[in-house]
This record gives structure tokens, C-alpha cells and sequence, in this order.
């Protein structure tokens, strides 16, 4: 399904993917604080959150496009 919005997001809309790199345990622990997640454990998010960057990491390779961390974002907006 991901690599399917990316396609229209490239193709369709014209529109360049800007992919943003985070801290895998800040993203999990983040995650606990909202509905749909609250309920899961912190493995259980670290589990999904693994083959989410599996499933955009196929996307990166078929739509190539900046990597920007996200640290950096805070740092200079």
C-alpha cells in the first residue's frame, strides 16, 4: 500500500518524496502516548516500527529522494 501512495505521490501529483529519519526508540516511545498504540507494548511498537522502515525502505529505493533527520528539523527549521 505505501509504495502505491508513493507512486502517486511521484507520478500523479508531480511531487518530490522527502524522507525523514528518526531515532527508532524515540519514535516508539513517542508512539505510547497515542490511541492505537497506548494499548500495545514497547516491543510490540518497536516490532511494527521495524517493518515500516522495511516498507519505506523498498519505497526510498524504487522513488529516490533527500533524507533529512529529523534531530536536524529541531535544530534549524
Amino acid at each position: 500500500m505505501s509504495i502505491i501512495v508513493a507512486f502517486l505521490c511521484e507520478w500523479l501529483f508531480l511531487l518530490d518524496i522527502v524522507f525523514i529519519h528518526r531515532n527508532a526508540v524515540d519514535v516508539c516511545a513517542s508512539a505510547l502516548n497515542y490511541p492505537g498504540f497506548s494499548e500495545l507494548s514497547f516491543r510490540e511498537i518497536c516490532q511494527r516500527w521495524a517493518t515500516w522502515v522495511s516498507e519505506f525502505a523498498s519505497i526510498h529505493a524504487a522513488f529516490p529522494g533527500p533524507v533529512v533527520r529529523y534531530e536536524e528539523l529541531n535544530e534549524q527549521p
